[in-house]
């Protein structure tokens, strides 16, 4: 569902040489299945998607445009925990890029039925004991911002999440649920303009 949207996307490939794909549930098969699922035959996922669309294709001054993919990024963190503050290599990316899509939120490894001994900031055995963004994925949505690069937030979960920061803030918001089926392709049409750029559900 896309949400908002200040004239970025479709991406204008003209004006692109470089895009990274960052976050915990860019290349993420459990993002796309849930909880009660099979296994898929051919997962695809969002930066599957943006491959398809993307490569062998030319961009900014006739040259192939590039994918950077930094996805090993975490969505919550014990309890106890310090607070991640270690981006550099997402950021890395962001700062080399032309356009960024962040693909955030949560996944099924939190939303689920009861865990016992799933202790994460925010969760407690499968139940959510706060609403809000978890800090890891909001602190890397604020740093990228802070770039000042495009950011295209793709925020995936299957519950509700409170992020006013980023309601405010982010100029391309999606909202992607749990799926039950590929990702890569509904994120390639938005990309590309072939699926309407209205709040519309897929």
């Amino acid at each position: 569902m896309l949400l908002k949207n200040d004239g970025l996307l479709p991406l204008d490939r003209q004006k692109i040489k470089r895009i990274a794909v960052i976050g915990g549930n860019a290349d993420s098969v459990p993002m796309l299945v849930g909880n009660y699922n099979g296994t898929p035959t051919h997962p695809s996922t969002i930066l599957k998607g943006i491959h398809q669309l993307l490569d062998g294709t030319r961009g900014r001054d006739g040259a192939r445009i590039q994918i950077i993919a930094v996805t090993n990024m975490p969505f919550a963190l014990p309890n106890r925990a310090a607070p991640v503050t270690d981006f550099s290599a997402a950021i890395a990316a962001a700062k080399s890029a032309d356009v960024v899509i962040y693909a955030g939120g949560l996944d099924a490894t939190l939303e689920r039925e009861e865990k016992k001994g799933l202790a994460m900031q925010g969760f407690s055995g499968g139940d959510r004991t706060a609403i809000e963004l978890p800090q890891p994925p909001d602190d890397l949505l604020r740093a990228l911002h802070a770039t000042g690069k495009p950011v295209v937030f793709v925020n995936c979960s299957g519950s509700a999440i409170a992020m006013p920061w980023a309601k405010k803030t982010c100029r391309q918001f999606c909202r992607r649920g749990i799926p039950a089926s590929p990702a890569g392709g509904p994120s390639r049409k938005f990309c590309s303009g072939s699926r309407t750029r209205a709040a519309n559900c897929p």
